[in-house]
């Protein structure tokens, strides 16, 4: 307003100096009368400043104080499709006598929330933290905005939304050995061949990883494959893992991508056949078994040159050893049981709860037991197929 007043005056100064002499009397009394409205208009000013300084220090019920600050801890520029990633979260918030939390998902494409009812854990002086497990399900996938609610013990509620944030998503090349899995850990824990049929063999895998997406194992090139029991507990995930692969497939090889080294990591072993005690008493066409003649000849042979021995030495318990031999005979060709499937019973891949089931019987069946232990016995169909069946299955209704 200072400014103004200089302006006015250096303007009346100049209106005097080149003015008429008459008219000087005119100008000078305008320009009292200017200054006057200018100081009239600069006390209103400082009063209306004073007035709304002192409203604005009042607290006005119309404007909401802002209570919750959410931040990200921890969250990736960079993803994979299939992959599952966490995401860390902060939030500050300024109530006493919280009740509780709620977290809502928002506005989210192609993508799977593991854990969404994952419980805040209160870190620091209103200091609240939470961790959730997400995975992609395509290149295209949108992440989402996070909606907080609270609710005090005194009723009070209030939200707040983290938007999102969007990385960069990719698409990894498949090849036939890839398995389609991504993680940070990958373990081996056991694996095991057997004789699954004339033309194939089944390998079982038992395999833990964490921030893993164990549930998408495949190979392309086995007959048949799939997940046979699976157990989560973020970020640990444990599978067992089953295929079916020809015969005449001597290695066992597959890849999965290790998100720690940002690489494919292949795994192998060669197939070697398990059970072979079992498989040979109980093989796939037991009562044609060449091996099993072969084994029985050879005992009846070692029973003999025993007995030629016993008359050569007079030794009554070489007789008694002699007839060891033609014991463990009669035991191998001790016929094979059977059992009469039931119309709908169903043959699994492994004897587990949860394991695929791959066959069903459509008319009662007589079957050979090839192997039983406590819950399962093992069967072979006149059709060939080789399965388990949990032995509930021949309890009476």
């Amino acid at each position: 307003m200072s400014s103004i007043k200089f302006i006015v005056s250096f303007l009346f100064v100049l209106n005097y100096l080149f003015a008429n002499p008459n008219e000087i009397l005119i100008n000078s009394e305008k320009i009292m009368s200017i200054d006057e409205q200018l100081n009239d208009s600069t006390n209103s000013m400082q009063d209306i400043t004073s007035s709304n300084l002192h409203d604005i220090s009042e607290e006005d019920p119309y404007i909401k104080e802002k209570v919750i600050f959410l931040s990200y801890l921890k969250k990736d520029d960079r993803l994979y499709v299939n992959q599952i990633f966490k995401i860390d979260i902060k939030a500050i918030i300024a109530v006493e006598n919280l009740s509780s939390i709620h977290t809502t998902f928002l506005n989210y494409k192609d993508i799977q929330i593991l854990n969404p009812d994952s419980s805040w854990k209160l870190s620091g002086d209103s200091i609240y933290t939470n961790s959730y497990y997400i995975k992609v399900l395509n290149k295209d996938a949108s992440m989402a905005d996070i909606k907080v609610s609270i609710l005090s013990d005194d009723g009070y509620e209030d939200s707040e939304i983290l938007k999102a944030f969007q990385p960069k998503i990719i698409a990894l090349k498949q090849d036939n050995r890839y398995s389609s899995v991504l993680a940070k850990e990958f373990n081996l824990i056991s694996h095991k061949a057997k004789l699954y049929d004339d033309k194939s063999n089944i390998i079982v895998l038992e395999i833990n990883a964490s921030m893993a997406n164990l549930e998408d194992f495949k190979l392309p090139y086995a007959l048949r494959n799939g997940i046979d029991s699976i157990k989560t507990d973020l970020p640990y995930k444990s599978i067992y893992y089953f295929a079916i692969v020809p015969n005449n497939l001597h290695e066992f090889k597959f890849k999965y991508f290790d998100l720690n080294k940002n690489k494919f990591q292949q795994i192998s072993f060669p197939i070697i056949l398990k059970d072979t005690s079992v498989s040979t008493q109980t093989s796939l066409n037991p009562k044609k078994s060449k091996f099993l003649l072969y084994k029985s000849i050879a005992l009846v042979v070692l029973a003999l040159v025993i007995v030629l021995l016993y008359f050569r030495y007079k030794k009554t318990y070489i007789l008694l050893i002699a007839t060891l031999p033609l014991i463990y005979m009669g035991y191998l060709n001790i016929p094979i049981s059977k059992v009469v499937l039931k119309d709908g019973m169903t043959l699994s891949i492994l004897p587990t709860k949860n394991s695929t089931i791959f066959y069903k019987v459509q008319k009662p069946t007589e079957a050979d037991i090839l192997y039983e232990n406590e819950e399962y016995i093992k069967v072979i169909l006149p059709n060939k197929k080789i399965g388990w069946i949990n032995k509930d299955a021949f309890k009476e209704d």
